[in-house]
């Protein structure tokens, strides 16, 4: 995401060790960009990344499986951005077909190895 032609009036400090610091010099010096940047431009493609993630699951498992009546999921926003989310699934399965991940404790409770 190129992020020259957007107005800068916000500050963030970060704190690094002498050899990151170095390789993030490096690294902007490679791509002909100061350090403030690519610092900027790497983590905006990694803030974008992330959010495209999670936008993925909501909607190619939490909704399909809300709509199939196999799950409710619940969306926590805030102005108008999804910030979290839980699902919550209904299922059992019999202790003779479990898988062998599962450790039973006692016949009221299941915990995974």
């Amino acid at each position: 995401m190129n992020t020259q032609n957007l107005s800068r009036t916000e500050r963030i400090d970060v704190r690094a060790s002498t050899p990151v610091k170095q390789l993030l010099q490096d690294a902007a010096r490679a791509c002909h960009k100061n350090v403030s940047e690519f610092q900027l431009d790497a983590g905006m493609t990694a803030a974008a990344k992330t959010l495209a993630d999670r936008r993925q699951f909501v909607h190619r498992y939490a909704l399909v499986n809300q709509k199939a009546n196999c799950a409710q999921t619940y969306v926590c926003c805030q102005s108008d951005m999804g910030v979290g989310f839980y699902s919550l699934a209904v299922g059992s399965v019999a202790r003779v077909c479990s898988p062998g991940r599962l450790i039973w404790i006692n016949a009221d409770r299941v915990s995974l190895a």
